[in-house]
């Protein structure tokens, strides 16, 4: 029979923090960008025939329905290497991206800019890397594609702070006000990362009673663990899980005093992330160390031109500051195995939704900022000194919703002997079972 250990110290309890934020990051991602759905598949010719179409009427439904697929069937084939079919490839590319704007600006959705740049910055890559195309069309076609990006980044902007909802336009005022405290645009290598680490220290500190009350309701049911290791030992089933409750009634703790504060956390660290993903177009006027445009024209797709697109030395020192925080964060011999491991699958599983799923590199500083005021927090509270447990005097103890009354397990005394004594779930022995059958 398994065991379980009902209190887990503050370790377990902040990756359990994170992992449910990045699963409601995840959905709300996959809420804003769903999977694009290809189209059934066509002949070449017929797709052709749609494409144009699609482009005579200006139908951006279409034209981002179809567009994939052409593109493909274009490099498709004898001729798909051909540096004509190459640039129609790429000219069809652009104007899938822009109708993606324009369709995001039908809808008021500053995400359908966010995706269109996303593409048109793959797109310029792509072109920069190619040798099979060279001449005057190809860099008339490259100077067409980043003169989009920057209408798209432009237009999203204006999106983000006039169409978004309440609560982002809120959140994206804030962070604007934080970064023109530092300079904004006047001092692009320094106000745009630094407001981003400011932020993860305005939100620690903000968070900081919730954290505090969280850790010191695991560590209290930490220091339950040898009364409850011999009650294991005593009890099983349903009768070990009253016998818990009743301990902790006993020493006035309730079992999800430390949940609550972590839930309550997720919709404030939700708010944060949208408001600096609607900043994101202002990003791309910041620059960090190595993230700038001179060191991103050497290696593209690796380093980001700015603070508004994805880094990937950035994401590996992300995965590096989730790691140390970890083993500086064990706080039990016993549980420094099991949380070394945790932090290891942690920092292999968010790099990687980092890299599908691409994040302005200024939200990575801010969670990497974030990471290091956590782990400072937790080494901090690590010293202070708990309380020792006292016992709650019996007429204050409070049974019910998750203390249950005396009585047989899961029937909060209902179920009781003729006599009115409650029935004791207790292995009897032979003697008993003779007794019983006579």
């Amino acid at each position: 029979m398994s065991k379980g250990q009902p209190g887990q110290p503050n370790a377990r309890s902040s990756i359990i923090q994170t992992l449910l934020i990045a699963a409601v990051i995840f959905l709300g991602l996959q809420l804003f960008f769903p999977q694009r759905n290809a189209e059934e598949a066509k002949k070449p010719e017929d797709l052709a025939a749609s494409w144009q179409a699609a482009k005579k009427e200006k139908n951006v439904v279409e034209i981002i329905s179809i567009g994939p697929n052409y593109e493909k069937s274009l490099l498709q084939g004898e001729d798909g290497a051909a540096p004509e079919k190459i640039l129609e490839s790429w000219r069809v590319r652009l104007d899938v991206a822009l109708a993606r704007l324009e369709q995001g600006k039908a809808k008021g959705d500053y995400n359908g800019a966010v995706m269109a740049h996303s593409d048109l910055r793959r797109l310029e890559v792509d072109i920069l890397q190619d040798k099979q195309v060279s001449g005057p069309e190809k860099q008339a076609l490259l100077q067409e594609v980043r003169q989009a990006i920057q209408t798209v980044a432009q237009e999203g902007d204006q999106l983000a702070k006039t169409r978004s909802n309440s609560f982002v336009k809120l959140g994206y005022v804030l962070v604007d006000r934080l970064t023109q405290l530092f300079g904004g645009e006047k001092a692009p290598g320094f106000s745009y990362w630094f407001s981003a680490v400011v932020l993860a220290l305005l939100v620690r500190l903000l968070i900081w009673p919730l954290y505090k009350k969280q850790y010191v309701a695991f560590k209290r049911m930490a220091l339950l663990q040898p009364m409850i290791k011999d009650l294991q030992s005593e009890y099983e089933g349903a009768e070990l899980q009253q016998r818990i409750m009743k301990l902790y009634a006993k020493y006035g703790i309730n079992p999800l005093s430390g949940c609550w504060p972590m839930l309550i956390q997720i919709p404030f660290f939700l708010w944060v992330f949208w408001s600096m993903r609607a900043y994101q177009f202002q990003y791309m006027k910041g620059t960090f160390l190595w993230i700038n445009p001179e060191l991103s024209a050497q290696y593209p797709s690796i380093i980001a031109p700015n603070l508004g697109e994805r880094d990937v030395p950035l994401i590996i020192l992300y995965a590096l500051s989730m790691v140390l925080s970890t083993q500086f964060t064990i706080s039990s011999p016993e549980n420094a195995r099991q949380q070394k491991i945790i932090g290891f699958v942690m920092a292999a599983l968010f790099p990687v939704m980092f890299i599908f799923w691409p994040l302005p590199s200024a939200f990575v500083i801010y969670w990497i900022a974030l990471n290091v005021f956590s782990t400072l927090q937790t080494i901090a509270m690590n010293k202070t000194p708990i309380p020792p447990l006292e016992e709650v005097p019996e007429h204050l103890q409070k049974p019910g919703l998750f203390v249950p009354k005396d009585g047989p397990t899961g029937s909060n005394g209902k179920e009781v002997k003729k006599t009115g004594a409650p029935v004791l779930h207790k292995k009897q022995s032979g003697k008993q079972k003779r007794r019983k059958r006579k």
